[in-house]
């Protein structure tokens, strides 16, 4: 018999597989994180911002519609 309050162990289990998975994906996710090189990848413009090489956009291997500076897309 359970308490009153408590949950079945089963239960437990499922939201411990559950949290796992969801850990995993975090880790998927930051895995193809690349690493910038700056004046390869990228160089900063006169205000300090990141603007990327027409090198490291053809990396990337597709257009993403933000009309960058250097796009080759």
């Amino acid at each position: 018999m359970v308490a009153k309050g408590v949950w079945p162990p089963q239960k437990l289990t499922e939201m411990k597989k559950k949290k796992r998975k969801k850990d995993d994906e975090l880790d998927d996710l930051f895995d193809w994180t690349p690493i910038l090189i700056e004046g390869e990848d990228y160089y900063l413009d006169e205000q300090g911002r990141k603007v990327f090489t027409a090198a490291y956009l053809l990396k990337r291997g597709k257009c993403c519609g933000n009309d960058c500076l250097n796009c080759p897309y």
